[in-house]
């Protein structure tokens, strides 16, 4: 097998006489360990008549197995041993992974392996897992991608196995004639799931010799007969479906046109990638791009090329344009650039040159591959061996053989009106049907044969359009700085600190990648004076954004990449990857800040895409909306979405303009670079971010800005209620800390880690309430919290109210009586992962950045927890919870959805990160009396 130099890992294929492929992998450095079975059965393999079969099938294999009968047997174990599990079903496959401790592998393989080889698809779990599923299929009924894929289902050849209902419903799933669909359940299991279909992944740091011992014992037992070979054998489109115009009304606010070319792509042509090449030049942002070209005429705000649905017989290649409202006139305009670009392609000479920039990149890309979770490798491993050559399972993803012309001229030649669908997606389009299940609006129409002659005529190049030229951030040399003796700490420094300007510096000498990470905080006062000014400061990012792209986007495809965003406080930049010119990118992000010249057309048009954004989160799903209506509740500098909705509706150009010429006149400023840089370097950085920032701007110091928190101690219950127009119900209880010290932190966290499975079987898997169901430790500007949430779409929110505060006195009598055994298990279960070893650059950068946010200097602060929960009791946990759950109701808030009932004609198918700039935040009091002084104090949130 070819792995990365940078890779220490021990790789071992086999393949088990009942023919299950296995890949094994030694991680002497691996504190989890985790295993991934992914089987070539998914929603295309369920019988006609049983649609959602196969998604059904997953959800019935966690409930039980004949040797352990429990149905949360499998989610308990993996919770007392600090693990995760998951699955999903899709297209053609369905996959089942999970980590845990090291020393718990084989125990939980064992109980993990007989799923595939003794489920007990237990008869008094159909009824409650198929209201499960019918719970999911519903949460869905509202999300524009199902709702849109959905019309992709019926516009295409009803004889391809993509045509059938993916998710399933109660309908479906029914019981028929008296008799229960437990047997074709079974039967469907006994067909599909075999082992010579199936793929096996497992990541320990347990010797090759014994995996292999494990999983010759453990999965032997899987059935060696041979399953049906699936072969589709006729296309996804036929005739009739090529040159046509769908026309869809979408849920949410939405404007975009997709140029969709139907593909037939060969697995074999991974060792070139030349679709990906072709998506990439055409989603190229740089100047004289398609997409430059188009937004300049104020006609498109954003463009991609290549995504759409594939599988092994068939592809989409779709180029998606997010219109303006400007550009939604000039659809055919937009089309004709993009042949245009497309005949540019056809012409072009320098491919070779081009190409190898892409290689160039991927092979940095995989030489210095940095380690993943073990949980998401052994996922994507599992897959991956299901489509490349066994000495490719790793490599696979990352190989670009060499510029293949035929190839090229062959998928460019798929690229032509004829081979083309176009998708219109609109709130203001003429539809005549709705699509079956999601209810969603839509039109088809065939496109104007003389467009198509147009079209089909275009073979000149537009001369605004160019080809992107070789990437000069490519030619410069990427090594390894040595590493500096004098400053080998194992925790960041401060290496300058003065008025309103601190800079820390950590040098990486883990993971030997040239790589690095770089934030800068730059807390603004005026930012966040009013709801007015955050929202306008969101739109600065948005505008600075969307100006700068084409300037640094050669950076971006060289390995650099770039995120702006808005905290409490200010604006956070954070740039990372190939440490090699980061500085540069850095330098230049930071004196373009205060040279932004925006136009107001530009202006006009990212505003509107802004509050466009703003108003589909009441689109959102309930439980979305609840968590940020708590939120906002407690953090008066966090807004919701419709507050900066209705602050932002009303800004004018000169309004805007008068903001942000205030907005770095006084700044604080925290930064921090981590990875592959020398203190020289790191020295340099820091005055290249003071000078940009300070002197060349003329900002004047400030202290930080100080992120308050509405304090809920010895007031009444705060209760919110909020009508939402969603067929769910939904109800979200959060509970307060009124300290952050590590031993509060540590009774919310191990609170949360014992309370989730239990929470999620009872209410969820015996109770039925809903599909979202669950618990969290919420930390809200460094206090910590527990939220319980349910959504339901048969249940009021007094009733789910009700089932909580039932099961918090029921878990609260449980606590008392865990046995000493699996407290201790629990209690090493929660430290593993407090204590979890950095996987990578991009998590120990993060960790050190929250560190320095939570004004954790000595960066011990999740030891100090760790010690915490160690010295916990039985007794202080169940003390702890009685007074959190059951008597503080004076910390605790609640917010659900008020009663909401259809009309008769109502349509059926109708958080920004955190910067780690925190500091002792303000504790302020709320009292709250009644209903109508919480609609008067709390007008905000009626948005």
């Amino acid at each position: 097998m070819i792995i990365s130099p940078n890779d220490s890992k021990t790789y071992h294929p086999l393949t088990l006489d009942n023919g299950l492929r296995v890949l094994l992998i030694q991680d002497l450095n691996s504190e989890k360990s985790a295993a991934s079975l992914t089987v070539n059965c998914g929603h295309f393999d369920d019988p006609t008549d049983r649609q959602g079969m196969a998604h059904f099938l997953e959800h019935m294999l966690f409930l039980g197995t004949q040797s352990h009968p429990e149905p949360d047997a499998f989610p308990q174990l993996i919770s007392q041993q600090g693990g995760s599990h998951n699955a999903w079903t899709a297209t053609e496959f369905s996959s089942y992974f999970f980590d845990v401790n090291n020393d718990s592998m084989a125990q939980v393989l064992s109980h993990f392996s007989q799923f595939f080889s003794e489920p007990l698809l237990a008869a008094q779990y159909i009824e409650k897992e198929r209201h499960a599923i019918d719970a999911e299929y519903k949460l869905k009924l509202k999300e524009d991608s199902h709702r849109i894929y959905q019309v992709h289902r019926e516009t295409i050849n009803q004889a391809h196995p993509f045509s059938k209902f993916s998710v399933g419903n109660i309908d479906t799933l029914q019981d028929r004639n008296g008799e229960s669909i437990r047997q074709e359940l079974v039967d469907f299991h006994h067909k599909y799931y075999v082992a010579e279909h199936m793929t096996l992944v497992l990541l320990s740091p347990m010797p090759i010799d014994e995996q292999t011992e494990l999983v010759q014992r453990l999965f032997a037992p899987l059935p060696k007969r041979a399953g049906p070979s699936r072969q589709i054998k006729v296309p996804i489109h036929l005739a009739e479906h090529q040159g046509i115009r769908v026309d869809i009304k979408p849920h949410k606010q939405s404007q975009k046109l997709i140029v969709g070319f139907s593909m037939s792509v060969d697995e074999r042509y991974y060792q070139n990638k030349t679709v990906g090449y072709i998506g990439h030049l055409i989603g190229y942002e740089g100047k004289g791009s398609l997409l430059s070209l188009i937004k300049g005429k104020g006609w498109c705000n954003n463009l991609s090329a290549g995504r759409g649905i594939n599988g092994n017989n068939f592809k989409d290649f779709n180029v998606s344009f997010e219109l303006t409202n400007e550009g939604l006139a000039h659809t055919d305009e937009i089309i004709t650039l993009l042949f245009e670009y497309i005949a540019l392609l056809k012409q072009g000479t320098t491919h070779e040159t081009l190409y190898q920039d892409k290689q160039t990149l991927l092979s940095l890309a995989f030489n210095y591959q940095e380690k993943t979770k073990p949980i998401n490798q052994v996922s994507h491993l599992s897959l991956n061996m299901f489509h490349y050559q066994p000495e490719h399972y790793v490599y696979g993803d990352y190989i670009m053989n060499g510029f293949d012309r035929q190839e090229f001229d062959q998928f460019c030649a798929l690229l032509n009106p004829d081979n083309m669908r176009l998708i219109n997606i609109r709130p203001d389009v003429v539809t005549d049907r709705e699509a079956n299940w999601y209810h969603t609006p839509y039109k088809v129409t065939p496109i104007d044969p003389q467009k198509l002659t147009s079209w089909r005529n275009i073979d000149s190049t537009n001369p605004a359009l160019t080809l992107p030229i070789k990437n000069l951030y490519l030619q410069n040399e990427v090594k390894l700085e040595a590493r500096d003796p004098n400053h080998l700490s194992e925790i960041p420094q401060l290496i300058e600190a003065s008025e309103g300007f601190n800079f820390w510096f950590k040098q990486d000498v883990l993971f030997n990648v040239p790589k690095g990470h770089c934030y800068v905080a730059i807390d603004c006062p005026t930012s966040i004076c009013s709801v007015e000014n955050i929202a306008i400061t969101r739109l600065f990012t948005e505008l600075f954004l969307d100006e700068v792209v084409e300037a640094h986007y050669a950076a971006e495809l060289a390995g650099l990449s770039y995120h702006i965003y808005v905290h409490q406080g200010g604006i956070t930049i954070h740039t990372s990857g190939i440490s090699t010119n980061q500085h540069i990118l850095i330098e230049q992000l930071l004196n373009a800040l205060h040279h932004q010249d925006f136009s107001e057309r530009r202006f006009d048009e990212i505003k509107n895409q802004l509050h466009s954004h703003w108003v589909n989160s009441s689109k959102s799903k309930p439980v979305s909306q609840l968590f940020a209506i708590l939120t906002s509740a407690l953090q008066p500098n966090n807004p919701t979405m419709g507050q900066m909705a209705e602050a932002i509706a009303g800004v004018t150009f000169e309004q805007f303009n008068a903001v942000k010429e205030a907005l770095f006149t006084q700044v604080h400023v925290d930064a921090f670079c981590c990875g592959n840089w020398t203190k020289a370097q790191a020295q340099l950085m820091s005055s290249t971010v003071k000078q940009a920032l300070f002197e060349k701007a003329g900002a004047e110091p400030h202290p930080e800005v100080i992120r308050p928190i509405l304090s809920l101690k010895q007031h009444h219950h705060l209760a919110i209620e909020k009508t939402l127009q969603h067929y769910d119900n939904a109800i979200v209880m959060y509970y307060q800390a009124d300290n952050k010290n590590p031993r509060t932190i540590a009774l919310f966290m191990l609170l949360n880690h014992i309370m989730a499975p239990e929470f999620f079987h009872h209410l969820r898997t015996e109770k039925q309430l809903g599909y979202l169901v669950g618990t969290g430790y919420v930390p809200l500007n460094r206090y910590p919290g527990l939220a319980q949430y349910i959504q339901s779409p048969d249940n009021d929110s007094t009733l789910l109210h009700h089932y909580i505060d039932g099961f918090n006195q029921d878990f609260i009598g449980e606590l008392a009586d865990i046995p000493a055994a699996q407290w201790r298990k629990m209690q090493h279960g929660l430290i593993i992962q407090v204590l979890e070893k950095d996987s990578n650059l991009r998590v120990k950068s993060q960790r050190f950045w929250m560190g320095i946010g939570n004004k954790d200097p000595e960066f011990d602060e999740r030891d100090r927890v760790a010690a915490q929960i160690a010295a916990l009791t039985p007794a202080d946990l169940h003390d702890f919870a009685h007074q959190t759950l059951l008597e503080a109701t004076d910390s605790k808030i609640t917010v659900k959805t008020a009663a909401h009932h259809k009309s008769e004609n109502e349509d059926k198918s109708d958080s920004e990160s955190e910067s780690a700039s925190e500091d002792e935040a303000v504790i302020f009091p709320l009292k709250i009396i009644d209903a109508g002084q919480l609609t008067a104090q709390l007008k905000a949130f009626s948005d």
